[in-house]
């Protein structure tokens, strides 16, 4: 939750006992991500420390296929970044539901649309008012709105193009389809699974009740020297 990855456990032992391999040949492939850390430097003391991850526990139970899946695109290596970034936006929207069950985000539906029909019968044409639904684009930009403006600050007067790349960069992924224009390339795949990856962690951060303010400035810094490593890749 603060560095953004676990670390590789080099040995261990029970009762003077070598149990290092036991314990590797069960872990699952994302407990290997050393080298993958985006941090979150909170500084914190060993009672918050305590608090917080008792709190982390309690969240994780809950959060279930959510945060695994999260876990998987964040760390797994081998993972293109197309894939990654992904199964990120899965994880988003299905955290989008929950969040907003919760009333803790607001998230409005596409706008109602008509479509013009014919009677087959009298063969008069008709138009039908369709109902604007909720859709993951729907979900991405109150997520956004909410909690990313710190993270996506660069991005945010065009938030609404971007996540219809990300959404589109998806279904060319999950749907198979190769034909499918208006994505994000390579890098900015790599790049924006990453400032994904931060805002679920933030979002962790606030759902465990970690003060907003301190929080903002220390991601902040984050993002800034983030993204002054790849200025070209910022949408």
């Amino acid at each position: 939750m603060v560095d953004g990855a676990f670390y590789c456990m080099k040995k261990c032992e029970t009762d003077g006992i070598d149990v290092t391999n036991s314990i590797t040949d069960v872990e699952l492939p994302y407990f290997f991500s050393e080298k993958y850390k985006h941090k979150i430097p909170l500084e914190l003391t060993d009672k918050e420390y305590k608090r917080y991850f008792l709190k982390w526990l309690k969240l994780q139970s809950s959060l279930g296929i959510i945060n695994q899946v999260a876990l998987f695109a964040n760390c797994l290596n081998g993972l293109t970044a197309d894939v990654r970034i992904s199964m990120l936006a899965e994880c988003f929207e299905a955290f989008g539901k929950r969040l907003e069950k919760e009333k803790k985000i607001i998230v409005k539906s596409e706008n109602n649309t008509t479509r013009t029909v014919q009677c087959e019968n009298c063969k008069e044409k008709f138009e039908l008012s369709i109902r604007g639904k909720k859709s993951f684009a729907c979900y991405m930009a109150a997520l956004i709105e909410t909690y990313g403006k710190t993270i996506f600050s660069r991005e945010y007067r065009r938030r609404k193009t971007l996540i219809q790349k990300i959404v589109k960069t998806r279904n060319k992924v999950f749907h198979v389809n190769a034909k499918q224009n208006e994505v994000l390339d390579g890098a900015q795949c790599g790049f924006y699974a990453i400032k994904l990856e931060w805002m679920f962690r933030y979002i962790i951060w606030l759902e465990m009740g970690f003060p907003k303010d301190k929080l903002d400035v220390v991601i902040k810094k984050e993002i800034k020297k983030f993204e002054s490593q790849f200025p070209n890749l910022i949408y």
